[in-house]
């Protein structure tokens, strides 16, 4: 069977590239202040985790979908607790858990009328 990605994956291929591509222009718009190295690192790991999430929804969604989502679940809970003890990094870290939480939440899928 044939499918397009959802927008959900598209997101993630999205959020992945430009953690990647523009790391430190991405942090500083979210965190409202120039990362530091170690934000720097983090960011383009999570820009990395983003890329293959995608990848495995896009090879097989069915079966790896619920395991994308809880491991955005987890990293949402992370985010939490970092932005309870590090006021330096709530910004970013709340943020960071919004978008966890929206990818986290099942998709509705797609369907076709059959006219």
């Amino acid at each position: 069977m044939n499918r397009r990605p959802g927008l959900a994956t598209c997101l993630r291929a999205g959020l992945g590239l430009a953690f990647l591509l523009r790391t430190r222009s991405v942090l500083a718009l979210v965190g409202g202040a120039e990362p530091d190295p170690g934000e720097v690192i983090a960011g383009r790991v999570l820009g990395a985790r983003h890329l293959l999430d995608a990848g495995c929804l896009l090879a097989a969604p069915d079966a790896l979908g619920p395991v994308v989502r809880s491991v955005d679940a987890v990293h949402g809970a992370s985010m939490l607790g970092l932005a309870a003890v590090s006021r330096s990094h709530r910004r970013v870290a709340l943020a960071s858990a919004v978008v966890a939480a929206v990818l986290a939440a099942p998709q509705p899928r797609a369907t076709r009328g059959t006219g």
